[in-house]
């Protein structure tokens, strides 16, 4: 019987077909539709099956009753999105979220891209600063996912209209519940699928991000029978403030009611485990080829059904699990994934990939452990031809249930751990803010500072959840930017990492290289050395001497040499890494990676031909990367026109190169957010750039913004990123106006503490030279054109904007006001 009462006659009369399940595929296929395109659908099959045309067009005129009811209609935007940098190919679809399009770069045509445009019914407002501060800080950790199954979100903004968009690659694919059924695919395939979509989400929780809109339509398989999961996160950035829609009667205007877990439809606390129950929907669905729920017809009976009612096991409804094996089994983990209280489902993706590798691998599963003689029956049956020795029965038995309860045992100890994960971040949102965490206007920092707060003082977390807690707190702080902020939290995990027996090999790798690398960015690089090498030491312990991470830990430590003047060190180091990746792994990010790394110890000795050279060989490898690696990508294309603005000699390429150097200015600062060392950087390059042709007033612009971003990133002034754009923009308001008293008196203060720290250093005699020049100058209108054909000395150790800025000064020391 149906949940809402007695079944509708359409519904009788649709059932009682024989080809029933295809019917309802196409149905639902039909409700993807746009209005206009389920009209004419009706019309054509009228004259071939009036009578299901007659059925099917009840059925979706009741649907669209009940969704007038309940929410308001959504209107597809039809103007075409105006984006600096992007050329629209063609519409590629609509749906609840907004309009999809396909485009390309302008500079990459070849590159397909889909630009997914939140429609305007779903702001009630513009963006305001929080708004837009929240969307970057969101949207920088979404950028950083990378795993092989989540298609990627590249790059996130707004149009000219202050609409929001994002943009990730173009998957050729279809729905995993249309390919499955396209494919007649087999239960081991469908399950395989639904593991290698798990393992995506699983990479995704352990980065603090959930998807919260999982279903079919967001889960591709491509023609490399690869799973592809769609938009992710992009709920999390659609709710991170009230300036966007949630005033519907369901509260569901951007999540698909049928993939929606207890939690959601009860507008709860949510956590992984959300996450957790759309996978059990989808896997219901891909066993049994109908919902668990397939009963409820209209919203608010669904709801009262996911909030109360247990789906009996898939198996019994579908013809695909019959003669299957261990099918029971599989029933518990789909089952087990449905349960209604988050904490009685899966206590991570991780644990519920474990037990579907299990069940394809035919072993004991954990959703079926609690059960008496569960495996005493799952040995007899794996060994039911060998019995004739019966001799040997006793002795067997003892044995493979004792290692079998030794494995179930293990596979509790990561269950508890990854649980315990789970809840802790789950009472984060609840004690942070429990209205906060229901409108979704929670933002990860605010997350992460009361994470960091806790990780200490909670008493419910034992020593290695804890470890691991402050691990993945670290990273995500690193993520974002905040280096401070991460060191301690790892320093502790390391430490906790370190005494456990055994020793987490992996999660303790991840630690020391994010520390390693926090450590060289706060400039405490002999403590950055040590963590590499005993990453190094850790690998080669456990025989890793040709892998990515051994080549990358060795760079890392070659960069520490270099940067602590051990050259000859470092360039052994980075000679060894090389030789493991150009022969292991020549296509892979590592490879790219180093040979930027490679480049830019070349640039830091003036070698900008070199190092040219490098970046030249890095592009192409990084920008084939799959998935996409936008980070590196942007890195490589940085380092490269800073060292090309190096080589160049004449003012039209400096002129072409500062266009050049803008416009990526500004795409970059859209990717990584205001708030980023990153955009910082570029903003620094862009002065530069604005510099070497005799703009000081955009040079003095561009570097007190990468000196506000230090700012805000680095409490402590006399860190070294703090100090080097603190005294670019004091260089760039003295330039500027040389008459101005207080800019003079803070450059001479300046190059006061830079003779202190260093005395020899190049830049105190160009400070000195700068101060000498008459008030009179004008920096900007008086750099004559042979100044730009003059080379620099082979011995450079300045930079090409100081070398420059120390000519003109030479040139106004000997004039007169």
């Amino acid at each position: 019987m149906p949940l809402n009462g007695c079944a509708s006659k359409s519904r009788r009369e649709l059932v009682s077909r024989p080809d029933y399940w295809q019917l309802k595929q196409a149905f639902e296929a039909l409700l993807d539709r746009s209005a206009d395109a389920q009209d004419a659908y009706l019309q054509t099959l009228a004259e071939s099956d009036p009578d299901l045309a007659r059925i099917m067009s009840k059925r979706l005129a009741r649907m669209r009753a009940n969704i007038a009811a309940e929410a308001t209609p959504i209107t597809v935007d039809q103007v075409t999105p105006d984006i600096p940098g992007f050329c629209v190919i063609a519409a590629a679809g609509a749906g609840g979220m907004g309009q999809v399009w396909k485009v390309h770069r302008d500079a990459q045509p070849d590159q397909i891209l889909a630009l997914k445009q939140i429609h305007r019914s779903h702001l009630d407002a513009p963006l305001d600063a929080q708004m837009r501060r929240r969307f970057d800080q969101e949207r920088a950790v979404l950028a950083r996912l990378s795993h092989p199954n989540i298609v990627p979100l590249i790059d996130a903004g707004v149009d000219s209209e202050d609409r929001p968009y994002l943009l990730t690659p173009w998957i050729d694919g279809l729905r995993i519940d249309h390919w499955c059924a396209a494919q007649q695919a087999s239960l081991v395939d469908r399950v395989r699928l639904i593991r290698d979509l798990a393992e995506a989400i699983g990479h995704a929780h352990a980065q603090l991000i959930i998807h919260r809109d999982l279903k079919p339509a967001n889960v591709l398989v491509d023609g490399n029978r690869e799973v592809r999961v769609l938009d992710f996160g992009i709920a999390k950035l659609l709710d991170q403030s009230d300036t966007y829609r949630s005033d519907t009667t369901t509260g569901f205007s951007l999540m698909t009611l049928r993939y929606a877990a207890p939690e959601q439809v009860q507008q709860g606390v949510l956590g992984p485990g959300c996450d957790l129950y759309a996978i059990g929907v989808m896997l219901y669905e891909l066993i049994a080829a109908r919902s668990p729920y397939d009963g409820a017809e209209n919203p608010a009976a669904l709801s009262l059904a996911i909030a109360n009612v247990q789906p009996e096991p898939p198996s019994r409804r579908c013809q695909l699990a019959h003669g299957a094996l261990h099918v029971a089994d599989l029933d518990a983990i789909t089952l087990k994934l449905l349960r209604k209280p988050p904490a009685d489902r899966y206590g991570s993706a991780q644990e519920l990939v474990a037990d579907l590798n299990r069940w394809l691998a035919g072993d004991v599963v954990l959703a079926r452990g609690d059960e008496r003689g569960y495996l005493a029956k799952r040995w007899l049956w794996r060994w039911r031809f060998g019995l004739a020795a019966a001799m040997l029965i006793p002795v067997l038995i003892t044995w493979h249930v004792w290692r079998l309860d030794a494995q179930l045992a293990e596979t509790a100890r990561q269950r508890d751990r990854a649980r315990a994960v789970a809840d802790y971040f789950v009472d984060l949102f609840r004690n942070a803010d429990p209205g906060a965490s229901r409108e979704g206007s929670i933002t990860a920092r605010e997350l992460l500072e009361a994470s960091a707060g806790r990780l200490e003082t909670d008493p419910s977390l034992n020593a290695d959840t804890r470890g691991l807690l402050q691990m993945v707190t670290g990273r995500v702080y690193t993520d974002l930017g905040m280096v401070a902020e991460a060191e301690p939290l790892l320093a502790a995990a390391i430490e906790r990492m370190q005494r456990e027996s055994p020793k987490p090999v992996a999660e303790l790798l991840d630690a020391l290289r994010t520390h390693a690398a926090v450590l060289y960015q706060l400039d405490r690089v002999p403590e950055s050395l040590a963590r590499s090498e005993a990453a190094i030491a850790l690998l080669e312990s456990e025989h890793e001497t040709h892998s990515e991470r051994y080549a990358g830990m060795l760079q890392n430590a070659a960069l520490a040499l270099a940067t602590m003047g051990k050259q000859d060190d470092a360039d052994q180091l980075f000679e060894r890494a090389l030789s493991v990746l150009a022969t292991s792994h020549p296509t892979s990010r590592a490879y790219a990676l180093l040979l930027l790394n490679l480049g830019g110890d070349r640039a830091s000795r003036f070698e900008h031909q070199a190092a040219v050279t490098y970046f030249d060989r890095a592009e192409p490898v990084a920008n084939a990367l799959q998935p996409p690696d936008a980070d590196l990508s942007w890195s490589i294309r940085r380092a490269s026109l800073s060292s090309k603005l190096e080589l160049a000699r004449t003012r039209e390429a400096f002129a072409a190169l500062r266009t050049e150097i803008a416009t990526a200015s500004d795409a970059a600062t859209a990717f990584y957010g205001r708030d980023h060392l990153e955009t910082a950087f570029w903003q620094e390059l862009a002065g530069i750039s604005a510099a070497l042709v005799g703009n000081w007033q955009q040079t003095q612009t561009a570097f007190n913004a990468s000196r506000d971003i230090a700012r805000h990133l680095f409490e402590a002034p006399d860190h070294p990123f703090r100090q080097r754009f603190e005294l670019n923009a004091q260089i760039a308001r003295f330039v500027a106006d040389p008459n101005d008293t207080v800019a003079r008196a803070a450059l001479s203060a300046a190059r006061d503490s830079v003779q202190t720290a260093s005395p020899e250093a190049p830049e105190v005699a160009l400070l000195g030279e700068l101060l000498s020049v008459p008030a009179c100058a004008n920096f900007g209108a008086s750099i004559p054109s042979d100044l730009y054909s003059e080379t620099p000395p082979a011995d450079a150790t300045l930079p090409a904007w100081l070398q420059h800025l120390q000519l003109v000064a030479g040139h106004w020391r000997s004039k007169r006001c």
